[in-house]
């Protein structure tokens, strides 16, 4: 949800307790709901009373850091005033009565400290560090194992009065702006900004979660924790707060702390000098358009003097702009080629790494120019035993088939083949020839030709069968019908006659 959404579905306090589902209810069971959440908590939690005390908890706990977050408690969004607290929840008369006891619980669980004590427990590492781990660690732990047991101290209820801190939001916040920071930093020079630009930063981040702008002090809050958790190294200007260093943790830093160097400070220099630049350079561009539009006005007036006059100013603001410009280019020069620098460093780094990387595991591998040289012989060797023995093979396998061999195997081949040819039939040559004349005449029937005499020469012939052949005849003569009036013969036929006339005598097809 963006910032002005949230402003615009909770402008208050009032409005964000009206979107709560029995809040603005007026049945008898939302308002047994107020009367059980606005009453006293009991005087320890036990067994039997553990789930309506939790809910109530929870209930309590969740709307004052919701509400905190939102800026609806106060001019500030990560801290809120105890004071009159119950007051600002009033409801129809009645005011929650446990809120004292949800904010003992809240400093027991460490999501809640009074504003004093976190900025006393700022001033020293050592008083930070032993709150982070009593609160944030020991407190919680132990919450939870009296929430499971039902038993331990229960918290006395609170004074009310006084600032607090919302822990939870300060670390949602401060995370938030790391975010916004880490991304858009491609160089380590990114990671070092001013005073000003940091504060530019946290407000964008402070204003997209709460919808609206952070105070002073909520930036002075998230300072404290970011610098106390190590990712953030403040070096500030007492003579002027904006001139402050503010040298951000990279994510992939291995680096325990951090330290602000002489580059850091060159950088921020250059890049606080390009940015005055930038501005100036926009405020003279803008003095230009309305140096023009003052020359024009004149000139239409007819006060060609005062015409002249603006465009000789024009023309000095044009002066400067150039310059201006001419600053702006050099110095993003500069600081171009000191990331450019940084890029080569990390490439240079790179290489030292891999070649590191790639000598040990030579090292441990064991590979050398000599153990090389000895596997390429043994390759070589076991090659030419492989040929050798292929060449072995061959000439056995010569050895085996001898030539005079494969010439008694064709001539045996060839007189099997003349024993086939021997049985064929005779076949009827004048009567294929008479068939042949007349292949497209439908209804064809041949002359009955005379039986043929026998004599010395076809008396040893074997006789075929005169209506086989005229059968085959007339499937080539079908065969060639359907061929010419466009048709395709099934396949089974048409294997069917190639079979058949593989049957007849190559005399016949002569």
């Amino acid at each position: 949800m963006t910032n002005s959404k949230i402003r615009a579905r909770y402008p208050n306090l009032e409005s964000y307790l009206e979107s709560l589902p029995f809040w603005s209810s007026t049945d008898q069971k939302a308002n047994d709901k107020v009367s059980f959440l606005f009453s006293r908590f009991p005087a320890s939690r036990s067994t039997l009373n553990a789930p309506s005390y939790d809910e109530k908890m929870a209930f309590w706990r969740g709307v004052l850091t919701e509400a905190c977050g939102l800026g609806l408690l106060g001019e500030h969004v990560l801290s809120f005033d105890a004071d009159s607290l119950e007051t600002k929840f009033k409801r129809r008369g009645l005011v929650p009565l446990g809120l004292g006891t949800v904010l003992a619980d809240m400093e027991r669980t460490g999501d809640l400290i009074p504003l004093a004590k976190y900025k006393q427990r700022s001033g020293s590492p050592q008083g930070w560090a032993s709150w982070a781990v009593s609160s944030l660690i020991v407190a919680p732990l132990s919450w939870g194992i009296s929430q499971i047991t039902g038993g331990g101290e229960q918290p006395k209820s609170h004074s009310m009065h006084g600032a607090h801190v919302v822990i939870p939001l300060v670390k949602e916040t401060a995370e938030a702006l790391l975010e916004t920071i880490r991304k858009d930093a491609h160089y380590a020079s990114d990671h070092v900004l001013s005073m000003s630009n940091f504060q530019e930063q946290f407000d964008r981040a402070a204003e997209a979660r709460a919808g609206r702008k952070p105070s002073h002090l909520d930036f002075e809050l998230v300072q404290v924790y970011l610098q106390q958790s190590g990712n953030v190294l403040i070096a500030e200007d007492p003579t002027n707060s904006e001139r402050g260093i503010v040298k951000v943790k990279p994510l992939t830093s291995s680096q325990s702390s951090l330290v602000i160097t002489s580059t850091d400070r060159g950088i921020v220099t250059l890049k606080s000098t390009m940015a005055m630049l930038h501005k100036q350079v926009d405020e003279l561009e803008e003095r230009i358009v309305d140096l023009t539009k003052m020359a024009q006005q004149r000139l239409r007036a007819g006060q060609k003097e005062r015409a002249l006059y603006h465009i000789r100013q024009k023309k000095l603001v044009t002066q400067v702009l150039e310059k201006r410009l001419h600053s702006v280019e050099t110095i993003e020069g500069i600081i171009g080629k000191i990331q450019s620098a940084e890029t080569e460093t990390e490439v240079l780094t790179a290489y030292d790494a891999g070649s590191n990387a790639l000598k040990s595991f030579i090292k441990e591998s064991g590979l050398t120019v000599e153990a090389v040289e000895g596997t390429m012989d043994k390759l070589q060797d076991a090659l030419a035993d492989q040929a050798e023995i292929d060449e072995a093979m061959a000439v056995g396998q010569n050895m085996i088939l001898k030539p005079e061999e494969d010439e008694d195997l064709e001539k045996e081949l060839d007189a099997l083949l003349a024993e086939e040819v021997e049985k064929l039939p005779v076949v009827n040559t004048e009567l294929a020839v008479e068939k042949a004349e007349h292949p497209t005449v439908t209804g064809y029937v041949p002359p009955v030709a005379a039986p043929a005499k026998p004599n010395a020469a076809s008396s040893s012939a074997i006789p075929i069968a005169t209506h086989e052949l005229d059968a085959e005849l007339d499937a080539l003569l079908l065969e060639d019908q359907i061929s010419a009036m466009g048709a395709t013969p099934s396949v089974g036929k048409v294997s069917q006659k190639k079979a058949s006339r593989d049957q007849i005598p190559e005399a016949l097809l002569a």
